[in-house]
């Protein structure tokens, strides 16, 4: 599968690749999504560490972007997780953070978003 990212995109998913390796590669676990929230996804529901917590965030500018970018980094990188294609409307960030013990990655678990980006829990 070929993901053509703009030069912006490329340029924000070269940032998080280089992140990413100034921590080191192999068996680090990171955690990639894109929100229109990054205090309430990567602090309250993700539980990463504010403070000591290896992150980074940028602005993709449009869900579109945030959305191929994503696309494509979890497409090239096995030692990413995340869940494609759960960002409403106004999710332009997208971030990645190191996994620890500590921190939730399962938070979409039994969501979806519907079109008008209305949550839809499933039982």
């Amino acid at each position: 599968m070929r993901h053509t990212l703009t030069q912006k995109e490329f340029q924000i998913a070269t940032a998080i690749r280089n992140f990413m390796l100034s921590f080191g590669s192999g068996s680090t676990k990171w955690y990639l999504g894109i929100t229109n929230n990054i205090d309430r996804r990567l602090f309250d529901e993700h539980n990463v560490d504010e403070i000591n917590g290896k992150y980074f965030i940028k602005d993709a500018d449009s869900l579109e972007s945030a959305d191929k970018i994503e696309r494509y980094l979890l497409h090239t990188y096995t030692n990413l997780e995340g869940q494609h294609g759960l960002g409403k409307d106004d999710s332009t960030m997208i971030y990645i953070y190191k996994t620890e013990s500590s921190t939730k990655e399962k938070t979409n678990e039994g969501l979806f978003f519907s079109e008008n980006g209305q949550k839809i829990l499933f039982s």
